[in-house]
This record gives structure tokens, sequence and C-alpha cells, in this order.
């Protein structure tokens, strides 16, 4: 989710980094840095020195992720041959030196995989993001998930800055939501296509770019409407957001506030009993109906 409110300035760039400040109505300025580390092993140190050149650069709250192709401990690599201990090493130790703490997940550990069978099959975690203290106390409810393999070999990992967004709730008008179950459907991906397809001799502006993005938010959000309707109303309509409130002290599992059609019932036995209704409700306030199909059936 995008906002106008928002300033970005890019400060520096490479193969290996994007390095922006973010300024945020209500927040201090803080700093993301898009990281991807050297495929080669035997030159991924070089990647390291530059974490560490752009540690020295600004004073501020920090935030880093992207592929770094490598990983921290053994238990995040299953198959093939063992990692490098020291590279695993020097990995965390650049990290110690730039002040950046992995920031953890929600969803699957293995982020990569490489597409093959038995015995020769291996998945790693070799994305992620981390942040220093001071992002960490800018944004306390920050957190990280990682989503499907779609057409790639790599997962998506996103960092949801759940402070900004809430606050973004409270504006009138509501922006653009690309929704993760979208690519599952064709017809989503004829859409992007065509709307850049349509543009006419080289994209030469900023401006030329952010009117492609615009168009194709309003091609998406009718063809949503239009396919899929308001999935929270019908839910509302059925008495459901009466029944749990904002769902913070509604058991998933335990208590009965999903309606019972006869095409619809969670899955047992329970996998997880601690789970809320609310752990089910997006931070816009709709239902995260990915996170409800794990669930039920």
């Amino acid at each position: 989710m995008w906002n106008d409110d928002w300033e970005v300035s890019v400060k520096s760039f490479s193969v290996g980094h994007i390095d922006a400040l973010v300024q945020c109505p209500g927040r201090r300025l803080w700093r993301f840095t898009g990281f991807y580390g050297n495929p080669k092993a035997s030159s991924r140190s070089d990647s390291w020195r530059l974490l560490c050149r752009l540690k020295d650069l600004f004073a501020l709250p920090w935030i880093c992720g992207g592929d770094f192709n490598e990983i921290l401990s053994i238990s995040e690599k299953k198959g093939g041959a063992d990692r490098s201990l020291s590279a695993m090493a020097e990995f965390q130790q650049a990290l110690d030196k730039c002040s950046l703490v992995d920031m953890g997940y929600d969803g699957q550990c293995f982020t990569w995989l490489n597409k093959r069978q038995g015995a020769a099959h291996v998945q790693e975690r070799l994305d992620r993001f981390c942040c220093n203290q001071d992002w960490h106390e800018l944004f306390p409810s920050g957190n990280v998930c990682t989503g499907d393999f779609i057409h790639s070999d790599h997962r998506p990992v996103v960092a949801t800055l759940e402070n900004v967004v809430r606050v973004q709730k409270k504006d009138k008008k509501r922006g653009f939501r690309f929704e993760t179950h979208w690519l599952k459907d064709e017809e989503c991906h004829d859409i992007v296509h065509q709307s850049w397809a349509a543009q006419d001799g080289p994209l030469e502006s900023q401006e030329s770019i952010i009117d492609i993005f615009g168009r194709c938010a309003d091609r998406l959000g009718t063809w949503n409407k239009n396919k899929f309707g308001s999935i929270p109303k019908l839910l509302l309509n059925s008495g459901m957001r009466k029944v749990v409130g904002d769902g913070r002290s509604v058991n998933a599992f335990r208590d009965p506030w999903v309606p019972r059609p006869r095409s619809f019932r969670p899955i047992s036995p329970a996998p997880t009993e601690g789970l809320m209704v609310s752990d089910f409700i997006g931070m816009d306030g709709a239902w995260d109906i990915p996170a409800l199909s794990q669930y039920f059936l």
C-alpha cells in the first residue's frame, strides 16, 4: 500500500543495493535498503563490505531487506551439501557490525528452492528483512511474512509497517490494495500485461510510470469488484461482524463464530488452538481470504 504523503529519496544504488530515505506522516525520517548478496560465494565478502559502508552513511532507523544469498544457521537449509559455517559466520558478523537484527517471519521458513526433485531438491532461507533497534522502536508492530512460490523460485517476503497502515485507515478515501490471491487468476496477469503494453513509446519520466500504475490499479479494482464482489460485505450481511467484533476475544476454533453452510467447515483437527478471529482480519479491516482458506474449506 502506498500513500501520496510519503516522501522517498533514493540516495545511492548499485547492482547490489538501493538505499533510500523515507518520510511518512507522524514518523521521524527512516531508511530502507533493498539488498542483493553476490550469488558467487567467493565474492560475497564484497557484499558484506558494501553493507558495512552503507551503515556508516546515516544514523537513522534502518530496515534492510532482500535476497542476501546466504543463510545464518544450518536450520535455514534443507537438502544438498552443507553450507560453509565460516560463510554463515561472516554474514552474521556483517549484520552485527551494522547493528541489524533478523526480523524473523510469519509463514514458511524457506524462501528459495532449486525446483529439482528427489535427493537433488534444495530449499534455503535466502531472503529476509533485518532492522536496527531504532527502526524497531519506531515501528514496534512491524512484521515480516512470506508468500507462495508464484512464477519464481523465490517466495515474496513482505515487511508490514503496521502502525503506519493503521493510521492511514482514518483517511476517508481508501487507497489501492493488491490482493495476493489475484495472482492465482490468469485474468489478473492479462490486465497487468495489457496495461503496460498499451504504453506508446519509451517511459521517459516518473510521471509516465505512475500513470501506468494508476490505470492498472483502476482496471484491477474494477475487475476485482465484478469478479469477486465484496467478500467482507457478504460476511457482514451474514451477521458475522456483529458476532466477532474486532475478533481479539473470539477463538477461531473453540468459539461458535463461523456460519455453518454445508460447503464451509473448519479443518479438523484444529491446527493452532491459539488462533483468534483477529488473525484472519487484515490491517485495513477486511478479511484475509488467503489466511482463511488455509484453515477452512
